[in-house]
């Protein structure tokens, strides 16, 4: 009787001790609840909580990214917002029809702005940025949010504000456009000259 007491009373603060660790309490989950619950739980209770992230809405430029830095820094364009026309109807695209294009330009000593035609799917929102390697301008975009099967075109709008307070005067030129790499067809200093530009 004796030896089995001791064997319970040895069980028992094997047991507790299990349960501590640094000093500090660990309370076991109930042996009621899955393992794949109490996960859930911990994750729903200490983790995640609906003030710590909003999901995106709209359109709009993607913050603080390496590429937008460095167009900004070293060519001096910054890319202050992006506007999007999405409302246009479903149509079918002629086989002449090139997509995207440059559907107009306007460049003056101050800002940058253009409007490029792209084909996604109706009622689309886009996550904007862009970046400059090699004198070219490449806008990028990526298209998220409809689950639409038509497509139309949808008109961006690229802002960018000119950095003139800290111009050298020895800042690389944009001489080219790419949308998502694709290079487009553009005399950009000319237009610079002209100050604006409608149609490819």
């Amino acid at each position: 009787m004796k030896i089995i007491f001791l064997s319970t009373l040895f069980l028992l603060g094997s047991a507790l001790s299990a349960c501590k660790k640094n000093g500090v309490e660990q309370t076991p989950p109930p042996s009621n609840i899955s393992s794949l619950q109490a996960i859930k739980n911990i994750v729903s209770k200490n983790i995640i909580s609906k003030k710590d992230y909003t999901l995106p809405q709209g359109s709009f430029v993607l913050e603080e990214t390496a590429n937008s830095f460095y167009l900004c820094e070293l060519a001096l364009f910054c890319l202050g917002e992006v506007k999007v026309d999405n409302s246009c109807r479903s149509r079918r695209f002629g086989p002449n029809e090139k997509f995207p294009y440059i559907k107009e330009i306007e460049y003056t000593e101050e800002y940058l702005d253009i409007s490029i035609g792209v084909i996604e799917k109706c009622g689309s929102d886009f996550i904007c940025d862009a970046a400059f390697e090699e004198n070219n301008l490449n806008l990028i975009y990526h298209q998220y949010s409809s689950l639409a099967f038509c497509n139309c075109e949808h008109t961006i709008h690229y802002c960018f504000y000119i950095d003139n307070q800290n111009r050298l005067g020895d800042e690389p030129e944009i001489e080219s456009i790419s949308v998502n790499g694709e290079p487009l067809m553009v005399d950009l200093q000319h237009i610079k000259q002209k100050g604006k530009n409608i149609g490819n």
